[in-house]
C-alpha cells in the first residue's frame, strides 16, 4: 500500500515515492518507475511515521553502503583544482615536492581508470597496483586508436 502522496519525497530534481511494503517502508525513484494505477481502497498514514527522519536515515544508510573503490595517485599540482572538485571524494592530501600526493574515493575501478585517463601525463597512479595495469592498458589503446585514424 503507498503512502500519501504528501509522503513523497525530493533530492535535487530526482522525485521518490515512499511505501509501505511487508510491514515496513521502502523508497522508489519515480523515474523509474514503469506503470501506476489507482487502488480503489484509501492509503492509511502510519500515525508513528515522519517522512523526515525516515529520509535522513535512508538517505545515511545509502551512503554507507555504496560502494568504495579508493585509489592513490601523485598528481601534478595544475590539475589539483580539478581533483579538489570532486569534493568529499579526497580522502588525503600530501605535497611531496614537485608533485601532490592524493587519495581518492571512487564507487568502481572503472571510474578511477577513466579520472586517470582523462588527465594523460598529470596523474600517476600510485595505488592499487591493478589501477595502474588497467590504465596502461587504456592508454596503450588510446595511443593505437590514435594511429590508425
Amino acid at each position: 500500500m503507498l503512502f500519501e502522496t504528501a509522503n513523497s519525497a525530493r533530492k535535487r530534481s530526482t522525485w521518490y515515492l515512499v511505501a509501505a511494503v511487508e510491514g515496513g517502508p521502502r523508497t522508489y525513484r519515480v523515474s523509474r518507475m514503469r506503470e501506476a494505477s489507482v487502488l480503489d481502497e484509501a492509503a492509511v498514514w502510519p500515525e508513528d511515521f515522519r517522512l523526515a527522519a525516515y529520509w535522513e536515515r535512508s538517505t545515511e544508510e545509502f551512503c554507507h553502503n555504496l560502494p568504495r573503490y579508493y585509489a592513490t595517485f601523485l598528481a601534478n599540482p595544475g590539475v589539483m583544482r580539478w581533483i579538489r572538485y570532486r569534493g568529499w571524494r579526497l580522502q588525503e592530501e600530501v605535497n611531496e615536492g614537485d608533485r601532490v600526493r592524493v587519495k581518492i574515493r571512487f564507487d568502481i575501478e572503472e571510474e578511477a581508470v577513466q579520472f586517470v585517463l582523462s588527465f594523460g601525463g598529470e596523474v600517476e597512479v600510485i595505488e592499487p597496483d591493478q589501477l595502474r595495469e588497467k590504465v596502461l592498458v587504456g592508454a596503450r589503446r588510446i595511443v593505437q586508436n590514435s594511429r590508425s585514424g
